[in-house]
C-alpha cells in the first residue's frame, strides 16, 4: 500500500480530490465511483524539500464507459 492523493475528473473539471492508502495503479487502469468509471492518465511521484516521498499523486479521467 502507498498513501496516494487521487484526482478524479470529469469534463475538464474535478469531481473528486482525496488522499487514501492503496496499491499503485497503472497507467489505463480504471477506478470506478459511484457507478462512474475512470481511466488512469497520469501517475506524479511527490517529494517534500528533504527529498522524502510524500505520495504519489493519480489523475484519472471520465472514460465514457
Amino acid at each position: 500500500m502507498i498513501k496516494t492523493r487521487m484526482v478524479i475528473m470529469k469534463g475538464g473539471h474535478t469531481e473528486y480530490d482525496f488522499e487514501t492508502e492503496i496499491i499503485k495503479p497503472r497507467i489505463g487502469e480504471l477506478i470506478s465511483i459511484g457507478g462512474n468509471h475512470y481511466e488512469v492518465k497520469f501517475i506524479q511521484y511527490l517529494f517534500d524539500d528533504e527529498k522524502q516521498f510524500k505520495h504519489i499523486l493519480v489523475t484519472a479521467i471520465n472514460g465514457g464507459r
